[in-house]
């Protein structure tokens, strides 16, 4: 791994080491290389530094990919050095399985807006989707701010980092099980109550709707990535209870998204199950 520009942790004099165009995707997000919590956290807040869990990942086969934070304003000014972020890496040695790649999200704050969480996830290629694996087995930690937080992320990162291509046998599973229209319609009416907490606001037709032609099929796998794909992307019109025209909104918030493709994950499982299929 060629890695030639580095990140400096003051607080602890260590440094990241990265390439450059890590370098270019963190150097956005100055949350990462907070050497300090946020002013406004007591003494018992234990700060866990991103920038150290990111470069632990890294000596376990993880890139930085891409990263954002929240944009909140706190007490009227806009405070990045302490917000919700999230770093998205990706696996160098797994490589591309069928058009998916392994990824590990670290969410983050320093300002007491989340604990720091852990996720395994995956990115599709063909509609630019990120998605995230969560089960009861593995796939996520929290940690909070107290305590030895900082050591305990680290560790649970790298436990985690190992098991990633664990769920990558459940896709090809999932492609196996062909769902009748009743099944997908039932499917997107149960993620439309995960996403806007209403199974009819949206019609299913829509959050089922076809993008492209690699699509275009009737397993779970591809049921799953069209209704994500849609939850996620919004652009259509519905109806709210009250009998309002409602719109489907991008769902760009870091902890909403998250729990909703967690949660996703989860429903397309019970699904799974209902075939004998069970996730180990």
């Amino acid at each position: 791994m060629n890695s030639i520009v580095t990140l400096e942790q003051a607080a602890e004099g260590s440094v990241v080491t990265l390439s450059p165009a890590e370098f270019d995707v963190l150097a956005s997000v100055p949350a990462v290389t907070a050497a300090n919590a946020s002013p406004t956290r007591s003494q018992r807040y234990r700060h866990i530094n991103t920038g150290e869990v990111v470069a632990a990942l890294r000596e376990h086969g993880f890139v930085v990919d891409r990263a954002h934070f929240t944009k909140t304003r706190k007490n009227g000014t806009r405070d990045p050095m302490f917000a919700k972020h999230q770093v998205v890496m990706r696996s160098t040695e797994l490589g591309d399985f069928d058009g998916i790649t392994p990824e590990f999200l670290v969410t983050n704050s320093h300002d007491g807006s989340s604990s720091l969480d852990l996720w395994q996830g995956a990115f599709r290629f063909i509609c630019g989707n990120g998605i995230i694996i969560c089960n009861n087995t593995f796939s996520r930690e929290r940690i909070r701010h107290s305590g030895k937080a900082a050591a305990e992320a680290i560790d649970k990162a790298i436990r985690m980092s190992r098991s990633t291509s664990k769920w990558l046998k459940t896709v090809d599973e999932w492609k196996k099980i062909d769902m009748t229209t009743g099944q997908r319609n039932e499917f997107a009416r149960l993620a439309s109550v995960l996403r806007w907490g209403d199974a009819n606001r949206f019609d299913v037709q829509d959050v089922l709707s076809v993008r492209r032609a690699e699509d275009d099929h009737g397993d779970l796998w591809t049921t799953f990535n069209r209704v994500q794909e849609n939850a996620m992307k919004g652009g259509f019109a519905g109806l709210a209870s009250t009998g309002r025209r409602a719109t489907a909104r991008p769902l760009t918030e870091i902890a909403k998204s998250s729990a909703f493709n967690a949660d996703l994950w989860n429903l397309a499982e019970e699904f799974a199950e209902d075939h004998g299929i069970v996730m180990a």
